[in-house]
């Protein structure tokens, strides 16, 4: 009877054993399935098939529950909640248009807004990776608007909503306590969102627009707040928080390099080792009790500022009276001055290719010595960007202060005053 038992405890054993081993090396194998697929960019080639996508997604929610010790690593479980996601979202229309050349056309008539829906549908019942892909692929392959929407205490970690020709419009939604830390956001439109008590630690948020949005209490910390390329539109841009609720906001070792912080509120914010280097802020701009803003290299924007020898790179800057101000030496490279007055101020030996001076009041401008001409492509050196520096319906200008800059023959003029120039 013994020697059974033994045999007995011997067979499970073995069966344990033998089960261990298939798990293991089944582990191993999707293991280096979602490396070879990290490896190429997240491609979608390389994602698990239907059937296996399905088993694996089942086993991985299993060891969730049971054995976390087992379970797969976090980019496995990543690469096989994609492979489930993106293998199931057509799988039961594809089944019911399966025959025929009415279905086929029909699926492709309705394909993209069946596709739209499920995203949707997994956006409103779902959390967690699927909810993330859902909304990534609602902006990335329908440039669906997420305007208005609520994801108020949601998990977003690490989540991308900007892509090289579509980012995310969040504008006026609730993103109250949402955990965005390493989320991309760069280029979005996040203006009038309520992001209080949100954690964006560590997230990109450059070139994105947060005016009139809500940060109270929320957590930037290592934000990345810079500018940002938009190949949408061929333009940089940089991060504008006009009007933002900055208060209680932690912005430790935040870089806010050229953010608009014109009117923000950033009472009570944590600013240590906040890098606020080229940021634009005025005298409705309210700082911590003690906060000096010129130490910090900051650009005071106001009529007459003293703006000699500094970086107002893509700096918005249109419709402001800024007569008497001093921009000599400074960086101005497709900064937008349209519609301002800067009647008697100092651009001389400053960098302007590509600044918009259209309709602006130039009567007394001097423009010794400045530099016009085109924008370079950032990826392309030798290759110009349009528009050049534009002085389209300039108001008081003169071919005298036009011809006093550098490259003055490639800047952008009105028929009328290419003539007086003397250009074809």
């Amino acid at each position: 009877m013994a020697h059974e038992a033994l045999i007995r405890h011997w067979l499970l054993l073995r069966t344990w054993l033998d089960d261990s081993r298939a798990f293991l090396k089944q582990k191993r194998k999707i293991q280096a399935k979602a490396e070879e697929w990290k490896d190429n960019e997240r491609s979608e080639e390389y994602l698990l098939p239907t059937k296996e996508s399905h088993e694996m997604y089942s086993l991985s929610e299993q060891l969730s529950k049971e054995s976390k010790k087992l379970n797969f690593s976090d980019l496995a479980k990543e690469f096989i909640d994609k492979s489930y996601f993106n293998r199931t979202k057509y799988e039961r229309f594809k089944m019911i248009f399966a025959y025929g050349f009415f279905g086929t056309v029909l699926f492709l008539f309705v394909g993209v807004s069946i596709g739209k829906w499920i995203n949707w549908w997994v956006v409103d019942n779902l959390s967690g990776p699927k909810r993330n892909y859902a909304l990534q692929n609602l902006v990335q392959d329908h440039s669906a608007s997420l305007a208005k929407i609520n994801l108020s205490n949601a998990d977003l970690r690490g989540i991308v909503l900007s892509f090289q020709y579509s980012v995310a419009n969040l504008s006026g939604s609730n993103l109250s306590n949402t955990n965005l830390s390493e989320a991309y956001l760069a280029g979005t439109n996040l203006s009038e969102t309520n992001l209080q008590g949100s954690i964006l630690h560590g997230s990109d948020l450059s070139g994105a627009n947060l005016r009139n949005s809500n940060l109270r209490g929320a957590n930037l910390r290592d934000a990345k707040v810079n500018t940002y390329f938009d190949d949408r539109y061929q333009e940089w841009k940089n991060t504008d928080l006009r009007n933002a609720d900055l208060r209680n906001t932690d912005l430790t070792n935040a870089k806010l390099i050229r953010a608009d912080l014109r009117m923000a509120d950033l009472r009570t914010a944590k600013l240590n080792g906040t890098d606020l280097k080229y940021s634009l802020y005025d005298k409705k701009t309210r700082f911590p009790e003690g906060f000096n803003p010129a130490s910090q290299k900051m650009n005071l924007i106001v009529t007459g500022s003293e703006l000699k020898n500094t970086d107002l790179f893509y700096a918005n800057l249109n419709g402001l009276n800024l007569q008497r101000s001093n921009f000599r030496s400074s960086n101005l490279i497709s900064a937008k001055l349209n519609n301002t007055n800067l009647s008697n101020s100092d651009f001389s030996a400053a960098k302007l290719t590509s600044t918009n001076f259209e309709s602006a009041n130039l009567k007394g401008v001097n423009f010794q010595d400045a530099e016009f001409g085109c924008d370079k492509d950032p990826f392309d050196k030798a290759k110009d960007i349009s528009p050049c520096t534009n002085f389209s319906r300039a108001k008081n200008l003169t071919p005298e202060q036009v011809k006093a800059a550098k490259n003055w023959e490639k800047a952008e003029y009105d028929d009328e005053f290419r003539k007086k120039l003397g250009l074809k």
